[in-house]
């Protein structure tokens, strides 16, 4: 956490820094995207000859696929995580939109390559993500009523609870690739947090790698499928099973803050550009914890989602900046 953090820190320090550096990975994600739906398309990863010399995960490539479709994963080793690099980047990228007044079909292509590579994953965590995030970046010019907003989410879900025979949390197979691999994730979630999944272990966790851990792997399959072993598909849980709540509680802390400097840098804006581009980051990082119920994060995510609450962190100095010279620029006029 702390090198790609503060690395975001040290080097970007002015508004114009931001948006290069936004700028620069839609021109790095656009030729990935073209390669993953090259794969997705033919089944062929250009990239996979590496994994025979143990480049990444596993010294074999296996295509999988899905509704007539290849899960591309090019670089990534797995395709989610391939999914999640745009899906978590795109939303942030989309800030840039409003201060381009040139050839602005280029962000849009960028942009459109960015949704092009979340579709070549073929998976539901990065769509789960932009699913998210999309309606958040629409609901910019209605922002004002973000109270009612959360309010009508929390009616929704009382009346999943009152009406339906499962919990809110179940009825997310209805919106995805497959309701089997959701309802897993649903069944996790009940079998952690409410059947006893964590008796006895919820301040330190059950370690990681350990023989506590090996049984309370099995313990939780068995509730679920009896598959060999649980499949943490709950960045959330992974961090509660390993480590507890001493670990799980400064984790939602550390969101905490970086939501709080982004109110801040809200506060402190002038223009609907620079709200624009706080409230795009904001997307993100609502898509991205939304995405971290369904799967965990490892990889380059789990790096760009250090780097993500970097820039949340980062945002007042940038907003702040140019708002004193706006207030100076009034004074002097």
């Amino acid at each position: 956490m702390v090198l790609p953090y503060f690395a975001v820190r040290l080097i970007v320090t002015k508004k114009q820094d931001y948006l290069l550096l936004l700028k620069s990975i839609l021109v790095i994600a656009a030729p990935l995207s073209l390669i993953g739906l090259y794969q997705c398309l033919t089944g062929h990863n250009p990239a996979g000859f590496m994994r025979q010399y143990a480049a990444w995960g596993s010294q074999e490539y296996i295509p999988l696929s899905r509704f007539g479709f290849y899960r591309a994963d090019v670089t990534f080793g797995v395709s989610i995580m391939f999914g999640l690099f745009f899906a978590m980047l795109g939303p942030i990228c989309a800030g840039v939109l409003n201060y381009v007044r040139k050839n602005r079909w280029i962000y849009w292509v960028g942009l459109g390559l960015m949704v092009v590579g979340v579709f070549s994953s073929m998976s539901a965590g990065p769509w789960l993500a932009v699913g998210l995030a999309i309606p958040f970046v629409a609901f910019f010019s209605y922002r004002k009523y973000w109270k009612v907003g959360i309010a009508t989410v929390i009616v929704l879900c009382a009346l999943v609870e009152i009406i339906s025979n499962r919990h809110f949390y179940e009825v997310i197979d209805r919106f995805t690739f497959s309701g089997s691999t959701a309802w897993y994730r649903a069944r996790l979630i009940h079998v952690g947090l409410f059947e006893g999944g964590m008796s006895g272990h919820w301040l330190v966790g059950y370690g990681d790698g350990t023989g506590a851990a090996e049984q309370a792997s099995a313990e939780w399959s068995a509730k679920i499928d009896n598959r060999p072993q649980v499949d943490m598909v709950n960045h959330y849980l992974v961090i509660l099973f390993r480590y507890g709540l001493i670990a799980l509680v400064p984790f939602f802390g550390v969101i905490f803050v970086a939501i709080r400097r982004l109110i801040q840098a809200a506060k402190l804006s002038l223009s609907d550009l620079d709200n624009g581009l706080i409230w795009c980051l904001a997307a993100a990082l609502f898509g991205t914890l939304g995405a971290m119920t369904s799967t965990m994060l490892f990889g380059p995510p789990i790096n760009i989602f250090y780097i993500m609450l970097g820039f949340c962190g980062i945002m007042p100095t940038l907003i702040g900046t140019g708002s004193i010279a706006f207030r100076e620029g009034m004074l002097y006029s």
